[in-house]
């Protein structure tokens, strides 16, 4: 009997190595196994091979980290998870407002500036473009000398309020930081046409309202409509084929990201990129650039009935959220965009609590006291040193951070009243490790793959050991 029971201790220790390794969901093994086409939900990035992104009006990506509430903005080639708080800090902040003599000087990057820097984090020379002027144009371009006001209070205060099992759980990453345009990069043959295409529409319902058409010191509508019709038909391009639109906005995400990662700065906290909101929509082709989120903007008539919001719904007044929390009448911006119904990353206008107009580490390129900021209206460009204080349109800091490989799931189905709930299999985990790279050809998370591979063959080996002890010893020793 002894040796029974003895046999079953064996065995139940060689099932209890491999158990928590079967019953730990490796977090982005499981996303990834959750990846749709269409709908809101995980998708393949199709600019980063190997990466996964959430897409849609609202995703099931909650998760619950630091005992709050984030979502998860991908799942990285090395399986990390970047995620981001969906509730912004209390706090208001100018992405930088201080002086050019903490950013560099003389051949400093923000030198000429009265004000604070764009660039996020130190960096011996930082080009961003050329500062186009009536005198000196020179490039923009030099050594940034001091971290951004932004990032100094998230990788100093709010880091170092973390739980120590959040701080356990974030790795140090290289963030993309280069500039992106204003203008969206709009370079190839199919945005060209589209131009055109757009301002032959214009002059051609111009004309059918018999309005008058005046064009760059040309007038007459019959002259300007044929001027841009023989301009798109010089360029063979089907504007009507989805193929050629969604190859033309794949390529601006791609430039964009291209763009930002020209420079990058390697730390525990920053925040998102303009890049990560356009990989958040699921309506491309209405929402996938810069300018064409900006060109789906529409006005909203009344509050909605919203708590603590004044009287005269009836008005075309718009209710807001305003910087202390509290609903109220906005009387001069009633402006909202409609890729919200498609990309979570743009704030709503149903003011939940999640829903604040937050600033983007991306500067504007051509600009060193620019940044982009995510708001109702878009993604548009602001000051680095404006108080964040305005009335009607504040804008927050919502952090970003990764989270290592080794994130196992417990619970949760992604909902925001049921988010992911997390656990770590171990320490943080290398981007550039060998097996890293190998686990990408498997699509399996590196630390997870090799942890488990190493418990399940020890034991493997624990099995052999007892059915060896069984036949060998056990059968020929008496051991009652």
């Amino acid at each position: 009997m002894k040796k029974f029971l003895l046999f079953l201790s064996l065995i139940s220790l060689s099932f209890g190595m491999v158990s928590p390794v079967m019953a730990a969901s490796n977090a982005s093994a499981t996303l990834r196994a959750k990846v749709v086409t269409e709908g809101d939900g995980i998708y393949k990035d199709e600019v980063t091979d190997g990466r996964y992104v959430y897409k849609g009006s609202n995703p099931n990506n909650f998760i619950n980290f630091n005992n709050e509430l984030w979502r998860i903005i991908a799942v990285e080639s090395d399986g990390s998870l970047k995620i981001i708080r969906a509730n912004a800090l209390d706090t208001l902040l100018p992405f930088d407002s201080d002086k050019p003599s903490a950013n560099g000087f003389n051949d400093g990057y923000c030198a000429y500036t009265s004000y604070g820097c764009n660039a996020w984090g130190k960096i011996n020379n930082f080009e961003n473009g050329i500062n186009y002027c009536s005198g000196n144009c020179d490039d923009i371009k030099g050594k940034v000398e001091d971290d951004s006001q932004v990032n100094k209070l998230l990788n100093g205060y709010y880091y170092n309020s973390l739980t120590n099992n959040a701080k356990n759980q974030i790795i140090s990453y290289d963030y993309n930081i280069g500039g992106v345009y204003d203008s969206d990069l709009k370079y190839s043959d199919y945005w060209i046409k589209l131009s055109y295409k757009e301002k032959y529409d214009e002059y051609v319902d111009k004309k059918n309202k018999n309005e008058n058409c005046y064009d760059n010191y040309q007038s007459g509508c019959d002259s300007i409509i044929s001027k841009y019709k023989e301009k798109m038909d010089s360029i063979d391009i089907d504007l009507d084929d989805p193929k050629n639109a969604k190859e033309a906005i794949l390529t601006t995400i791609s430039n964009v990201n291209s763009n930002e990662s020209n420079f990058s700065w390697n730390g525990e906290v920053a925040m998102a990129t303009v890049s990560d909101v356009l990989l958040a929509s699921n309506d491309e082709g209405k929402c996938g650039t810069v300018g064409l989120i900006n060109n789906n903007q529409y006005k909203k008539n009344n509050c909605g009935g919203k708590p603590n919001s004044s009287t005269g719904n009836d008005s075309g007044d718009v209710c807001y959220l305003n910087y202390e929390g509290r609903f109220m009448i906005n009387y001069s911006n009633n402006i909202f965009n409609s890729c919200e119904g498609s990309n979570y990353m743009i704030p709503s206008s149903e003011y939940k609590f999640t829903d604040y107009n937050y600033l983007l580490i991306t500067p504007v390129y051509g600009s060193n006291e620019t940044v982009f900021g995510a708001s109702y209206q878009g993604i548009n460009p602001q000051y680095v040193y404006q108080e964040q204080s305005s009335l009607y349109n504040p804008y927050y800091i919502k952090p970003v951070v990764h989270l290592n490989s080794s994130i196992s799931i417990t619970g949760g189905d992604g909902s925001e009243n049921s988010p992911y709930t997390l656990s770590s299999m171990g320490g943080s985990s290398s981007s550039n490790s060998i097996s890293s790279s190998i686990a990408q050809i498997v699509d399996v998370p590196a630390t997870s793959m090799f942890t488990s591979i190493f418990v399940i063959v020890g034991a493997i080996v624990l099995l052999g050991i007892s059915g060896y002890l069984y036949l060998k010893v056990f059968r020929k020793k008496d051991i009652n």
